[in-house]
């Protein structure tokens, strides 16, 4: 003979229970992803991705890595959860300060060595340094994205922005060796300059001969930072 046993749930607790799930439906739906502002571009790959996401949960380093993954000429992310429902995101863009020729092209590079873009049209911005590197890489060498994390490549950029921010405008820059940069500006000058010397000291070295150049009203052809004493040529 067997024996059914009845179980009553008390009411309360069904009441409780109903309530829990509403409470929760209704946090989900309040936090959930619904709005998007961008600041410095129009729009992001990948960021459709976030939208009906629990604003609560998102994890924001999980998502910036995803965006720098798939947005690799953007320099920096800044993310920040606006209650209930939207994501603000600030994109700073890389800003480019050269082209690297390269076999059949070149690479367009920011002054930390990332690589912005590629192409192989002959129509260059005239507003870039073109750069001549004494080994001829292939095009298919380094990709968007990329870092060129060659020494003598990254001392040059960093000393070319320097040279930017001192007003030179710098036409070309020749990259025949680690202790054989030359810059070349658009009045027909040359800086030499070398990534087997502290660039700190170069500035430095640089910054003190602009001085006496502009006291003495100097008319010089190039400057040799790669020495103890850097070395002046008078035209």
């Amino acid at each position: 003979m067997s024996y059914l046993t009845s179980v009553r749930i008390p009411v309360f607790l069904i009441c409780l229970t109903a309530i829990f799930f509403c409470l929760l439906f209704f946090i989900s739906n309040i936090f959930t992803v619904k709005t998007i502002n961008l600041e410095g571009v129009n729009d992001l790959y990948g960021i459709r991705q976030t939208k009906g996401q629990n604003l609560i949960l998102l994890n924001i380093k999980s998502v910036k890595e995803n965006l720098y993954k798939l947005n690799p000429t953007f320099s920096e992310l800044t993310i920040t959860k606006k209650y209930p429902s939207t994501l603000q995101i600030v994109v700073k863009l890389s800003q480019k300060i050269a082209l690297l020729r390269v076999d059949r092209g070149y690479y367009t590079l920011t002054s930390q060595g990332k690589v912005l873009s590629r192409t192989r049209s002959e129509k260059l911005d005239n507003g870039l340094t073109v750069i001549s590197y004494y080994q001829n890489f292939n095009y298919d060498d380094y990709h968007v994205g990329d870092i060129i994390d060659q020494t003598d490549i990254l001392t040059a950029l960093l000393l070319l922005l320097e040279l930017r921010k001192m007003n030179f405008v710098i036409s070309r820059l020749d990259i025949n060796g680690p202790d054989m940069l030359v810059f070349r500006t658009s009045e027909n000058q040359e800086i030499k300059a070398s990534s087997e010397k502290k660039l700190e000291e170069q500035l430095i070295d640089l910054k003190n001969l602009i001085v006496k150049i502009k006291v003495e009203n100097i008319n010089y052809k190039s400057i040799d930072l790669r020495f103890n004493k850097p070395v002046i040529r008078i035209r």
